[in-house]
């Protein structure tokens, strides 16, 4: 697995992998080292016998799908919780691993019907976009039912309080939990 680091901190491990469909301007993580890491090492560091949750997220797993899979079951089998953060970009992997994970988090960047700033946020041209929409909608449809969290990064000259209003409405049915994300724009890191 590509990873980009691992973390525990109480009863909570995470680990953040490498790879995103997106090619979104401000993600820091397109910034950071990686490292190859076996699936049997990459589940050592994150279990001890006081880990009880697990965070499973960084870029977007789906491009790790069967590493991400395998670690998700081995962590459920052994009574952890997972999260798991995903672009919604690839629906099939989500019905992969819906039996392995307890939680889904979501960036939700723009409305679901603004194909234009979402393009814009993500790097992608429209016909891309409106492609991805569509999956992220479907994945949002197939994880119904569990518990889902959503985030909305507020980037000044794209998302403004009448977006964060239309997200909220369009995420009310399947979301469980939102948090609202401050964008802090920097020399290195700044608008997409």
């Amino acid at each position: 697995m590509m990873v980009i680091s691992i973390a525990r901190s109480g009863d909570m491990a995470s680990v953040f992998v490498s790879g995103c469909p997106l090619k979104c301007g401000y993600c820091l993580y397109n910034r950071q080292d990686r490292k190859e890491m076996t699936l049997e090492k990459v589940v050592t560091e994150m279990t001890a016998q006081t880990v009880k949750r697990a965070f499973i997220g960084g870029m977007d797993p789906a491009m790790q799908g069967k590493e991400v899979k395998a670690l998700a079951k081995v962590l459920t089998q052994r009574g952890v919780t997972v999260s798991l953060k995903t672009s919604g970009n690839d629906p099939n992997f989500l019905k992969e691993v819906l039996n392995y994970a307890d939680r889904f988090v979501f960036e939700i960047k723009a409305p679901l019907d603004d194909r234009e700033t979402w393009s814009k946020l993500i790097g992608k041209d429209l016909e891309w976009t409106t492609a991805y929409l569509e999956n992220l909608k479907t994945s949002l449809g197939i994880v119904k039912g569990k518990y889902v969290k959503i985030s909305m990064r507020v980037i000044p000259g794209f998302i403004d309080q009448a977006k964060i209003e239309r997200i909220g409405e369009q995420m009310r049915p399947c979301a469980k939990e939102s948090t609202i994300i401050q964008f802090l724009g920097n020399m290195l890191n700044d608008y997409p």
